[in-house]
């Protein structure tokens, strides 16, 4: 089962949903789960650094260790 979240650092949930997210990844990734995260500035623009910045703000601030992909435009 793979769950595909939109996330965004300068979000006001930002904590709350990367620690959320970290926990699942911990205790449900070892058994066929996987967070996929994708970052996107469109909603409200709370998304402003690049890929990699972005991949360093959840690792080094939440100790994420799944999968953070590049940004992308979710519409349109």
């Amino acid at each position: 089962v793979s769950l595909v979240v939109n996330v965004a650092s300068g979000s006001e949930l930002t904590e709350q949903n990367y620690r959320a997210l970290q926990e699942l990844h911990r205790e449900l990734g070892t058994s066929h789960f996987n967070v996929l995260a994708f970052p996107c500035s469109q909603y409200g623009d709370t998304e402003s650094g690049t890929s990699r910045e972005i991949e360093a703000f959840a690792k080094s601030n939440y100790g994420v260790t799944f999968p953070i992909f590049g940004k992308i435009k979710i519409m349109g």
